[in-house]
């Protein structure tokens, strides 16, 4: 199973300089919230148009967006994210470069949504690695499998882009 693919995307280095200046913008650079963070979609678009016209590209329409931020490895327990999606596309933004995200196969024990958020958290029985990747350029994650994001936590705060998108980009996972 592939849990997640590396792609390259029009005006990558615009959109991650633009992102940054609106999430200072929102003061979300230095707030004392982890974990995901929905923002609005109409309100990123314009303040970063180049993060749609470069998903047109490759024939992905925005849907939800939001940053997913941690500064310690305790916010980023092993979960899978209740959505409808089966994939999301992330986008590094700070310090995504000392982390990784990864997957695990595991016996699901338990579940239990955290609210107001869409994620499953989930004790895990045996749970095993079976992938880990570094978000350092636009990845397209599995997120209906058990992961968690492992961090420096000396480099913080790791925000990263997370773009729900239709089609559910894994249909790029097959595309060569």
């Amino acid at each position: 199973m592939e849990y997640y693919k590396k792609i390259d995307i029009d005006y990558y280095n615009i959109i991650v300089s633009k992102i940054k200046l609106y999430l200072e913008s929102k003061g979300l650079i230095d707030t004392t919230h982890a974990g995901f963070i929905p923002l609005q979609p109409v309100e990123v678009i314009k303040n970063c148009s180049e993060l749609q016209f470069s998903l047109n590209a490759i024939g992905l329409t925005i849907k939800s967006i939001g940053i997913y931020r941690t500064t310690h490895n305790n916010q980023a327990p092993i979960h899978i994210d209740h959505t409808t999606y089966k994939s999301r596309l992330n986008i590094p933004i700070m310090n995504c470069q000392y982390s990784s995200t990864v997957f695990y196969q595991a016996e699901i024990e338990q579940v239990k949504q955290q609210e107001n958020f869409d994620l499953k958290y989930i004790q895990c029985i045996n749970a095993v690695e079976v992938d880990r990747v570094t978000v350092d350029q636009p990845t397209i994650l599995r997120i209906d499998h058990p992961h968690q994001v492992i961090m420096d936590e000396g480099k913080f705060p790791r925000i990263c882009l997370t773009v729900g998108c239709y089609p559910d980009p894994v249909i790029l996972f097959t595309k060569e």
